[in-house]
């Protein structure tokens, strides 16, 4: 299941991934590439502008959590795929567009027009399609 390069993606953290992805609709691959680009898998990873964990979340979008409580890998994933969801619904993007919201929010990933795509949507399409970790 897990690629050569992906040794840092323990089991422990796949099954995560999986399960939170599962309980939120999220395609895991989706998941998995924002983990990758947000901390290269990175549990402690941490960020000048106070972003943490495996997918750099933060005590500002997640008010009533600490640092440390967003550091723990399943928090993190838990929280963040909730809110990959919670994006896919709000923003009511074309395809997968709304991955851009993941770092710059619905109102301002909505000014990137179709087809022309931010550079960050690309990269996360790129990973995804490159990495594909799960086998369907």
């Amino acid at each position: 299941i897990i690629g050569d390069d992906r040794s840092m993606l323990n089991t422990y953290l796949l099954s995560l991934v999986l399960f939170y992805s599962a309980q939120n609709a999220i395609d895991p691959n989706l998941v998995l590439a924002v983990m990758k680009n947000e901390s290269n898998y990175q549990v402690n990873a941490m960020s000048s502008t106070g972003d943490v964990g495996l997918l750099q979340l933060n005590v500002r979008s997640f008010p009533g959590y600490t640092i440390q409580e967003l550091l723990d890998p399943e928090t993190n994933i838990k929280l963040g795929t909730k809110y990959l969801a919670q994006l896919r619904r709000q923003c009511k993007m074309p395809n997968d567009t709304w991955i851009v919201s993941f770092n710059t929010g619905c109102s301002k990933a909505k000014t990137f027009k179709y087809p022309h795509l931010h550079s960050y949507y690309k990269k996360y399409k790129r990973q995804a399609a490159k990495d594909n970790l799960i086998l369907h």
